[in-house]
């Protein structure tokens, strides 16, 4: 082979190298280029499996504990003695004998206490359902489970970073801005956890 072959196949792959770091991945969500990486968005399929576009899946770690305590103990005492002199009457007329005077004595006492425990730990799959300009992602996530007629309904929403996001694609709850956390139950048993509308007319009343 001669040297201008040579030459020629040398140049031939410097703009191939050229043209190919060029190439703009038209599927990343922020417009941004590639940089010459084999992978979308800049993630190797075989080693990344992190959630980061709409429709990717993470798993939340729910951890969420809270503890309330409040008390109050409120106690007040007011007492008022007045004496009215009646020298000058007594001493024109020698009369009155008395000396008139008044008081009055109030007092109030209260005391309240509130505590409130609460502790729910689970694991749930959300999907993201957008990504913010600021690049965070939105999640929502909902499980139901049916038992013997029993319905137990479960949804979580929020915002997340992705560097929050473990190398497992799992996330802690602690870490998702915005939480709305929601566990309910439909069923036999849940309706019979409900007050009567009787009893809540009482209530309500009294």
């Amino acid at each position: 082979m001669n040297n201008k072959k040579v030459l020629v196949l040398a140049v031939l792959m410097i703009i191939s190298s050229a043209a190919n770091s060029q190439v703009i991945d038209k599927n990343l969500t922020d417009g941004a280029s590639s940089s010459g990486s084999l992978w979308s968005n800049g993630a190797n399929p075989f080693t990344d499996r992190t959630a980061r576009k709409a429709g990717d899946l993470v798993t939340i770690l729910i951890s969420e504990s809270s503890v309330a305590t409040m008390a109050a103990n409120t106690t007040t005492s007011k007492k008022d003695d007045n004496g009215i002199a009646s020298n000058l009457i007594n001493s024109l007329f020698g009369i009155l004998k008395t000396n008139p005077k008044t008081s009055s004595t109030s007092s109030t006492s209260g005391q309240g206490s509130t505590n409130q425990n609460g502790n729910l730990r689970a694991r749930l799959t959300a999907e993201v359902k957008a990504i913010t300009p600021t690049g965070n992602l939105i999640i929502e996530g909902t499980r139901t489970i049916v038992i013997n007629k029993e319905t137990q309904i479960f949804k979580l929403t929020g915002v997340i970073r992705r560097d929050d996001v473990a190398p497992d694609n799992t996330l802690l709850s602690e870490n998702i801005a915005a939480a709305e956390i929601r566990f309910e139950g439909k069923g036999q048993i849940a309706d019979r956890q409900r007050k009567g509308l009787l009893t809540t007319a009482l209530d309500w009343l009294f």
